[in-house]
């Protein structure tokens, strides 16, 4: 049996219910397994940003073979490298996720610190010049429009 679903009681958070999947051991089954990322990729070190794009692929195999979680080793990712769903060898299972689909993706810096230290120094430098506000004029009051005022008709 599979675990399909469990309600939570919202306020202890003890199981109320569960719903099971009543299956065969030489049953192909279709299910989600949530992947697991191993490692540190080589090119975080160089400031780059690892990015998981999917969390889950969608496979079918037999209920004896129901891996647990898809383990993907990112430490030889460098910048601009990803690693895509084809690239997984996965023995008696069957992905039908996109081999196409992006998995994991390490993307350059969006900001250097350099840029960041000089942004602020260009800050720091236009607040010092900046004279304060004076204000001289009182808020005018609204004066009604030429063409709106009734005049009165002559000759009643």
């Amino acid at each position: 049996a599979i675990l399909r679903d469990v309600q939570h009681d919202p306020i202890d958070n003890k199981v109320l219910h569960a719903d099971f999947y009543g299956i065969a051991v030489d049953q192909e089954i279709h299910l989600d397994v949530p992947l697991h990322f191993l490692g540190t990729a080589a090119g975080i070190k160089e400031g780059g940003i690892l990015q998981a794009i999917t969390r889950q692929l969608e496979i079918s195999c037999r209920a004896d073979h129901i891996p647990d979680s898809i383990e993907v080793d990112v430490s030889l990712l460098m910048i601009g490298d990803s690693i895509h769903v084809r690239d997984l060898n996965i023995q008696g299972v069957n992905i039908l996720t996109s081999p196409d689909s992006t998995i994991v993706t390490l993307v350059p810096p969006t900001i250097t610190k350099a840029a960041v230290v000089e942004e602020a120094v260009v800050e720091g430098e236009e607040e010092a010049s900046k004279e304060p506000e004076v204000i001289t004029e009182k808020k005018r009051e609204e004066e009604p429009q030429k063409g709106s005022q009734k005049h009165p008709k002559s000759g009643d």
